[in-house]
């Protein structure tokens, strides 16, 4: 699966992938090069090719080396995810403006659409643009598997915080909803004094129920 990905053809998956194995076939393509900067272009590069509507499974492929990898593995990923948002290359997906603007007028709008995979878990969450909101489930698990693979890279918490704060203050106006910002600016507070993944989870989804009673408030009113 992951071959497709960094080929020239529009990607197919599978009907049920092998995420195990992708993560894999991941980990091996990583250890292959050993300049950091390549590194960061293959990441980039994976994300490119697989585009919006597979993004999901380059996140589940993230998760997968938390969930299955040896401490080598989950190292070497996580130092080239850290890598990559310090140096504000992280792997990018294009979510739709709060506004409703379509995806051929997004890449015309602002480079701040751009996001990464725990900005997107945020956004499929907190953030109602016409997609099904992710299960309380799924957030859990894949935000949880996601910051603790990010955690094992010294600093790497932080500096999603500070990614997040940065997109939270200078995003262009109409990006994002007010949720999709109270959520952001929460986390990167909790990231940024140390406060562990699982209680970040649990915090964002405190939150983001808080959030589901005010619509179905609104709804009825």
């Amino acid at each position: 699966m992951l071959e497709s990905a960094v080929g020239t053809h529009r990607p197919q998956l599978k009907a049920d992938p092998d995420w195990r194995d992708a993560a894999q076939r991941l980990v091996n393509a990583l250890n292959n090069v050993r300049d950091e900067e390549k590194r960061i272009w293959l990441l980039y590069r994976i994300a490119e090719d697989l585009g919006d509507d597979f993004y999901p499974a380059l996140i589940k492929i993230l998760c997968a080396v938390e969930r299955f990898g040896d401490i080598n593995a989950r190292r070497l990923v996580s130092d080239v995810l850290h890598y990559a948002l310090k140096t504000w290359r992280f792997p990018p997906a294009k979510t739709a403006l709060w506004g409703g603007l379509n995806r051929d007028e997004i890449s015309e709008v602002a480079d701040a659409l751009e996001i990464g995979p725990l900005d997107y878990l945020l956004v499929r969450r907190f953030q109602d643009n016409g997609n099904e909101r992710l299960t309380t489930e799924a957030f859990r698990s894949a935000a949880t598997l996601l910051l603790s693979l990010i955690a094992i890279s010294p600093g790497g918490l932080a500096t999603v915080g500070q990614h997040l704060r940065y997109l939270t203050d200078h995003s262009a106006a109409g990006a994002f909803a007010g949720p999709t910002l109270s959520a952001f600016a929460q986390t990167a507070d909790d990231l940024i004094n140390n406060v562990s993944p699982q209680m970040v989870v649990e915090r964002l989804l405190r939150l983001s129920e808080v959030g589901v009673q005010q619509d179905e408030l609104e709804a009825v009113t």
